[in-house]
C-alpha cells in the first residue's frame, strides 16, 4: 500500500474509533456551559458500556443492553450530581474519583 492510502486509512480509523470519545466532549461542553466541571465523563461512559454489555449478553437482547448502559450512566451522573451538588464536594476531586472508579470496574469485569 502507498503512502497516501496508509495516512488516510489512519486518519479514517482515528476518526472512526474516536467518536463515542467526541460525543462525552460534547457532553462534556453543553455541562460547563451550565457552571459545572464534570472529569468523570470517561468513567461514566465506561461504567455504561459495561453494564450494558453484562445485561445484553445475559438477556441476549441489544434493547435490554442499551437500556440498562442509559440506566447505568445516569445514575452514575446522578452520583456526581448529588455528591457535587448537594453535599457541595469539589468537582475535581469527585469527577476524577468517577472516572477512576468507573474505569477500575470495566477493567475489572
Amino acid at each position: 500500500m502507498d503512502r497516501v492510502g496508509v495516512i488516510t486509512s489512519f486518519i479514517h480509523n482515528i476518526i472512526l474509533l474516536n467518536i463515542p470519545l467526541l460525543f462525552g466532549t460534547v457532553g462534556e461542553i453543553v455541562v460547563e456551559k451550565s457552571g459545572s466541571l464534570n472529569l468523570g465523563v470517561e468513567g461514566t461512559m465506561a461504567v455504561g458500556a459495561i453494564f450494558g454489555y453484562i445485561c445484553g449478553c445475559f438477556t441476549n437482547s441489544m434493547t435490554v443492553g442499551i437500556l440498562t448502559a442509559f440506566i447505568a450512566g445516569a445514575v452514575f451522573g446522578l452520583l456526581f450530581a448529588a455528591l457535587t451538588v448537594s453535599l457541595q464536594a469539589n468537582q475535581n476531586i469527585t469527577g476524577l474519583t468517577l472516572t477512576t472508579f468507573g474505569l477500575g470496574v470495566y477493567f475489572f469485569v
